[in-house]
């Protein structure tokens, strides 16, 4: 009888420890947190216990830049370059809020283009150290790279990072004619 009474209890203590809670179960991880062992592993960009609090980050680095809308002759209706129907474009990028050749440039220039996405990569990666200021992005008809004939076709002025930015993997820069797909990494 005893042997069958200490088996009871031996049962009883097993059901018990087996009915351990699961930690994570009423836990909640946001903005693409995993629950491990009942803490949130925050996804890069986030933090706090339950990944609800955006970083900010410290700098942010362009990999690419896709132009999808740009004017093809000047507001007069003059073509930017004569004798040839599409302006040869190359871009600059700057801290501030007027284009300038004080940042980033294109090292090469697209000629003659017509039509679609232009895509610049050269000289790329460059990294912008404070994400959350002013930025200047100018498209740029080449006529001598830099130098004071070249025409300003127009520019847009942006703050890379602002608040619920959610640091996605591209920043879509539009205003007027331009629109600017530009492809970024975060660094927190």
């Amino acid at each position: 009888m005893r042997n069958l009474f200490l088996f009871f209890i031996a049962i009883a203590l097993l059901s018990i420890s087996s009915c351990k809670k699961n930690p994570c179960s009423d836990k909640l991880c946001l903005n693409g947190g995993v629950c491990n062992d009942g803490t949130c592993d925050c996804a890069p960009g986030y933090t706090g216990s339950d990944c609800s609090q955006q970083k900010t980050p410290i700098s942010m680095t362009i990999t690419a830049i896709g132009m999808t809308a740009y004017p093809h002759s000047q507001s007069n209706g003059n073509d930017w370059d004569l004798g040839s129907c599409c302006p040869d474009v190359y871009l600059t990028i700057n801290a501030g809020t007027s284009a300038n050749f004080s940042g980033w440039q294109s090292t090469t220039y697209i000629n003659d283009a017509s039509a679609g996405e232009i895509d610049f990569s050269d000289g790329l990666p460059f990294t912008i150290s404070s994400p959350t200021q002013d930025w200047s992005i100018a498209c740029w008809d080449y006529d001598g790279f830099g130098n004071a004939s070249d025409d300003f076709m127009g520019g847009i002025t942006f703050v890379p990072s602002y608040e619920d930015t959610k640091w996605p993997t591209y920043i879509t820069v539009t205003s007027g004619n331009f629109t600017f797909l530009v492809f970024v990494e975060w660094t927190y």
